[in-house]
């Protein structure tokens, strides 16, 4: 349970987020989350106060009454509290959502901005992205990968050869292009490998042919593909969730501390990058 983080959702590099019904359970969730921390706070200075009564005078028979009265209300209210979680849970299991922290991936079509986030325009307020290769291949094809070699990160196919051309859309090929991505996606790259020891981090996707269309596509260089691992599934599902994107390459989706977004497709994640940073 995320206790002190925001009641109302956020979405990365969204202005606002429409509160569909995946959003109202999980402002529901975050109320309940808050409901708890605070009735164990509580608790925990009921307590103090009853063992303050029994040490100052345990001969008075009225702080002896007052402590057990305390000690007794501390616990009837946490036990409310914990209860009205576990049945709200239960009601929620019943109707098919697994448990009330999976509660947006049931009751939601998904983020609405996470499941466009490849395709959309930043908003007024964010940083405006200028793709430094928006045509294919930059030609420094050999200078990327030895870039992520050094990095420990590996690329599992061969590059493109010229033949395979440079749109978006159709069958990709059997090959995999990284010269032409942005360098903060190559940055961000090298940051997952470093806060991944020993993952071994592989390049399945960069900006080859055959990719979905968009301002912040793969085409463009601000998507990245990586084999999944345990331990590098383990370090992004321990960020922001997201909710669950939807169409095309549905998956959860999570988001670093700058509103990078990761998104665990069926067999890889889909990596979109607008600036390189920390992962949490």
């Amino acid at each position: 349970m995320n206790f002190f983080g925001s009641i109302v959702p956020t979405v990365s590099n969204c202005q606002y987020q429409a509160l569909g019904w995946g959003s109202f359970f999980k402002v529901i969730q975050n109320l309940l989350s808050l409901g708890v921390a605070l009735a164990v706070f509580f608790a925990v200075l009921l307590f103090a106060y009853a063992g303050f009564l029994f040490v100052t005078n345990p001969a008075n028979p009225h702080n002896i009454d007052s402590a057990k009265e305390t000690i007794k209300n501390a616990i009837i209210g946490l036990v409310v509290v914990l209860g009205a979680w576990l049945i709200i849970n239960t009601v929620l299991v019943g109707l098919g959502a697994g448990n009330i922290n999976s509660i947006t991936g049931v009751f939601s079509t998904g983020n609405p901005c996470a499941e466009t986030f490849s395709t959309v325009t930043p908003p007024g307020n964010a940083p405006t992205l200028t793709a430094t290769n928006p045509s294919g291949v930059s030609g420094n094809e050999a200078g990327v990968r030895a870039q992520l070699s050094a990095a420990g990160v590996s690329v599992n196919k061969d590059p493109c050869p010229a033949s395979a051309g440079t749109a978006c859309g159709g069958t990709p090929p059997s090959c995999t292009d990284v010269g032409g991505m942005q360098s903060a996606t190559i940055s961000q790259v090298i940051n997952i490998a470093n806060s991944c020891s020993g993952c071994g981090v592989v390049v399945t996707g960069g900006n080859e042919p055959g990719h979905a269309c968009g301002t912040f596509s793969h085409g463009n260089g601000y998507k990245v593909d990586i084999r999944p691992s345990s331990g590098l599934d383990s370090l992004l599902e321990s960020m922001r969730s997201e909710g669950t994107r939807t169409g095309d390459g549905p998956g959860p989706a999570y988001a670093d501390s700058c509103g990078n977004q990761y998104v665990r497709e069926s067999d890889h994640w889909d990596i979109t990058v607008t600036s390189a940073c920390a992962l949490r």
